[in-house]
C-alpha cells in the first residue's frame, strides 16, 4: 500500500508540473519574441526576417504552431525588397514521439508563399546568403559517409501547400521564368505511401496531377526501393507513370539514381524500360534501354505548347535573321553529360499516313563525342541503315554520316504526298557524308561526299511528267498522253558533294516514251538551283519537238524556264549540226532504240565503272525548229517544287 501511494504522489507531482508547465507557456506571449528571432537572423544571414503577423502555440498532446505575415529581405542589389514571403504557416506534430527523439508531424499548412530567386548581371544569386556566425567547427564540413537510415527525418502525415509562387529571374540573360502552385496535397496512407494531388502552372503550362509518392523517410534511405506512381495533365499532355526509383550514397553524398520497371504512356505513346544517372564521374553518365510500342508525333506534336517569344524564350542570336539554318547548334550540351542508349520503337508516327517501323537505334556519349552505332529501321517497306558521328570535342563539331535506305517503296511513298498513283517502282538510296561547322548553314557549307537514288523498274503514269515537263514544256512534249501508264525503265540520280557544292554525275529518268535527263549544281549553303533537264523521246519523228528546261534559283522559289540556246537555235537545228542535246547532259545516253541509258546510269549512281555494253549512240539527225517566248514559272515544275519543300516543312 505504501508503494501504491508513493506511486501515486510522484504521479501527481510529474501531473503538476506538467500542468504548471502548460498553464505558464499558455500564458506567454510569444509575439514579444519577434524582436530576438530577427536578431538571431540577422546575426546568421545578414538580412533581416519580419514577422507581422502573429506567432501562436496551442498546447495539446499535439502541439500547434502558427505563424503568419512573414518577410525575408532580399540581397541589396535585388530587383525587389523581398526575397521571400509567406502569408501563413501552419504545423501540427506529435508531441509523444519526441521523448525518443523522433519527429512526427501530423499536419503542415503552408499558404499564400512568393519566393524570388534571382541572379546579377555577374551571375551572383540572391541565395548566396553571407553568414554572420563563424563556424563553430573550425571550418570543418559534414561529409555524408552514405549512413544514413532515414531514422533522423521526420515522419510527415499531411502537407498541404497553396497559392505558392517561385519566380526565377536570370540577370546574365535577361529572362524570368515564373513557377505557380496552386495545390500540392500529401497524404500519408497506411502503408506509408503518400497520396498526391499536385496543381501548379509554369509559365502558362499548367500540370495537374494524381498518384502516390514514397514516404519520406524512405526517400533519403539509402538502397530504398521508391515506387511511384502519377496520372493527370502535364503541359496539356495526358500521362500515366509508374517506376521504382533506388537513390544510392556514397562517401561524398548521393552517387547514383536507378529507374527501374518504367511505364509511361503520353498521349497514345508509350514507353517502358530502365535507366540510370551515375553522379560520381568527371560528369554524369545515363544509360538507359527503352522500347516503345507506338511513339505518335502526330498527337506529340498536337498537344505541343506553341514556341513563345516572351522573355522565357530568349532572343534569336545576333545576325541570324531567325533563319533556322543560321542558328548555333546545341553542341555544348555534348561535353555536358555522358551517355550510352538503346532504344526500339515498334511504329513512329511522322504523319498521318506515314510511319516508320521496327526502329533499332543504339547511341554513345562520350566526353563531347556522339557514335551512333550502326541501327536500323523500315520505311515505306525500305529497310533503313544508319551510323555516324558528332565530334563536338573541338572548337568546330565535326560530323560523319553515313544511310542506305534499300528497297524502299516510292510509289507508296509519292501518294503520301500526292493523292495520284503517279509512280509504281522501288529502289535505293544512299548517303555518305562528312562536314563540320557550328550552325547548319555552316555544315552544309562544308559537306563532302555523295547521294545515289536508284530505282530499275517499275510503272510511271503520264501525268508525272508534268512534274518535270509540265505547262511550259507540253507544246515541245506533245508525245505525252496522259490518259494511261508506262512503263518505267530507271530512274537514277547521283550527286558528289565538295565543299557544300553538289554537282549531278548521273539524272536520268528512263520510261518506254520518254527519257529526261539532268545535270547541273545545287549549291548547298544557299539553297541555290542551277540545274538543266533534257527531254528527248524515243520516236526519232518527235525529236525536233522536246526543248530542255533550265531551272534557278533559290530551292524554295526556282525559276524555269526553256532553255534560250536550244529555243534560238532549234533543236532540230542543234542535232543538224551533230550535237545531240541529249549528250550535252549525260554523256553515256543512248538517244535511240538500239542502247538502254540504265545500266550505265545505274553504274555511275554506283560508283561503279560504266559496262562496256553501254556505249552511247550518234545524234539522230531530225530536222525543224522549235521557238517560243520565256516562261518564267511554269505550273507543274513549281508545284514539284512547292510539294517537296510542304513535305520537309
Amino acid at each position: 500500500m505504501k508503494a501504491v501511494k508513493i506511486l501515486l504522489g510522484v504521479l501527481a507531482v510529474v501531473v503538476v508540473i506538467i500542468g504548471g508547465g502548460a498553464i505558464y507557456l499558455s500564458t506567454l506571449d510569444f509575439n514579444s519574441y519577434k524582436a530576438e528571432i530577427r536578431e538571431e537572423v540577422r546575426e546568421a544571414t545578414g538580412r533581416d526576417l519580419v514577422i507581422a503577423g502573429d506567432i501562436g502555440l496551442e498546447l495539446s498532446l499535439t502541439p500547434r504552431l502558427t505563424v503568419s505575415g512573414v518577410r525575408f529581405q532580399n540581397a541589396d542589389w535585388g530587383s525587389k525588397p523581398d526575397m521571400a514571403s509567406v502569408g501563413e504557416l501552419d504545423v501540427v506534430v506529435n508531441l509523444m514521439p519526441l521523448l525518443s527523439s523522433k519527429i512526427d508531424v501530423q499536419r503542415v499548412v503552408l499558404r499564400d508563399v512568393d519566393v524570388l530567386l534571382e541572379t546579377d548581371k555577374s551571375g551572383k544569386g540572391n541565395w548566396d546568403i553571407a553568414s554572420g556566425r563563424a563556424e563553430k567547427d573550425g571550418g570543418e564540413k559534414h561529409r555524408d559517409g552514405g549512413d544514413h537510415d532515414g531514422d533522423g527525418v521526420p515522419s510527415i502525415g499531411e502537407v498541404t501547400l497553396e497559392n505558392i509562387k517561385i519566380t526565377y529571374r536570370d540577370g546574365v540573360q535577361g529572362t524570368e521564368n515564373t513557377f505557380a502552385i496552386e495545390t500540392v496535397g500529401l497524404k500519408q496512407t497506411t502503408s506509408g505511401a503518400l497520396d498526391t494531388r499536385i496543381k501548379a502552372d509554369i509559365d502558362g503550362q499548367v500540370i495537374d496531377v494524381t498518384g502516390t509518392l514514397p514516404a519520406l523517410a524512405e526517400m533519403v534511405k539509402p538502397g530504398a526501393a521508391l515506387p511511384l506512381s502519377l496520372t493527370g495533365s502535364v503541359f496539356g499532355f495526358a500521362i500515366d507513370v509508374s517506376a521504382t526509383v533506388t537513390a544510392r550514397h556514397g562517401d561524398a553524398g548521393l552517387s547514383s539514381i536507378d529507374v527501374a520497371d518504367l511505364r509511361a504512356t503520353v498521349e497514345g505513346s508509350d514507353v517502358a524500360g530502365a535507366a540510370s544517372l551515375a553522379l560520381g564521374g568527371a560528369r554524369p553518365a545515363v544509360t538507359a534501354t527503352i522500347q516503345s510500342k507506338l511513339l505518335d508525333l502526330v498527337a506529340l506534336q498536337a498537344k505541343a505548347p506553341a514556341s513563345g517569344g516572351g522573355p522565357a524564350s530568349g532572343a534569336a542570336p545576333a545576325g541570324s535573321g531567325g533563319d533556322p539554318l543560321d542558328q548555333p547548334l546545341p553542341l555544348e550540351g555534348l561535353k555536358a553529360a555522358d551517355a550510352d542508349i538503346k532504344a526500339t520503337v515498334a511504329t513512329l508516327k511522322l504523319t498521318d499516313k506515314l510511319s516508320v517501323t521496327d526502329v533499332s537505334l543504339a547511341a554513345t556519349l562520350k566526353n563531347g563525342l556522339l557514335t551512333i552505332k550502326p541501327s536500323t529501321a523500315v520505311l515505306s517497306e525500305g529497310k533503313i541503315d544508319l551510323s555516324g558521328t558528332v565530334d563536338g570535342r573541338a572548337k568546330v563539331a565535326k560530323i560523319a554520316l553515313a544511310e542506305s535506305w534499300t528497297g524502299a517503296n516510292f510509289g507508296a511513298l509519292a501518294k503520301v504526298f500526292q493523292p495520284n498513283d503517279l509512280l509504281e517502282a522501288k529502289g535505293d538510296t544512299e548517303i555518305k557524308i562528312t562536314g563540320a561547322g557550328e550552325t547548319p548553314r555552316q555544315i552544309l557549307a562544308t559537306l563532302s561526299g555523295h547521294s545515289a537514288l536508284i530505282i530499275r523498274e517499275g510503272k510511271i503514269d503520264n501525268a508525272y511528267w508534268e512534274l518535270i515537263a509540265a505547262d511550259v514544256a507540253t507544246q515541245f512534249l506533245p508525245f505525252m498522253d496522259q490518259s494511261d501508264r508506262g512503263k518505267l525503265n530507271c530512274m537514277v540520280s547521283r550527286f558528289d558533294i565538295q565543299h557544300g557544292v553538289a554537282t549531278s554525275k548521273a539524272m536520268l529518268v528512263d520510261s518506254d516514251r520518254v527519257i529526261v535527263a539532268g545535270e547541273g549544281t545545287i549549291t548547298l549553303a544557299k539553297q541555290e538551283l542551277d540545274l538543266k533537264l533534257t527531254p528527248q523521246p524515243k520516236n526519232p519523228s518527235l525529236i525536233s519537238l522536246s526543248v530542255p528546261l533550265l531551272i534557278t534559283g533559290p530551292a524554295t522559289d526556282p525559276t524555269v524556264i526553256p532553255d534560250p540556246i536550244a529555243v534560238a537555235k532549234g533543236v532540230g537545228a542543234i542535232a543538224l549540226a551533230g550535237v545531240n542535246p541529249l549528250a550535252l547532259a549525260l554523256p553515256f545516253l543512248s538517244a535511240g532504240n538500239a542502247d538502254e541509258p540504265c545500266p550505265a546510269a545505274i553504274a555511275i549512281a554506283e560508283g561503279k565503272p560504266v559496262p562496256k555494253s553501254a556505249k552511247p549512240a550518234a545524234a539522230p539527225a531530225t530536222g525543224g525548229a522549235a521557238a517560243t517566248e520565256q516562261v518564267t514559272k511554269p505550273g507543274a515544275i513549281k508545284g514539284l517544287f512547292d510539294s517537296l519543300k510542304k513535305a520537309v516543312d
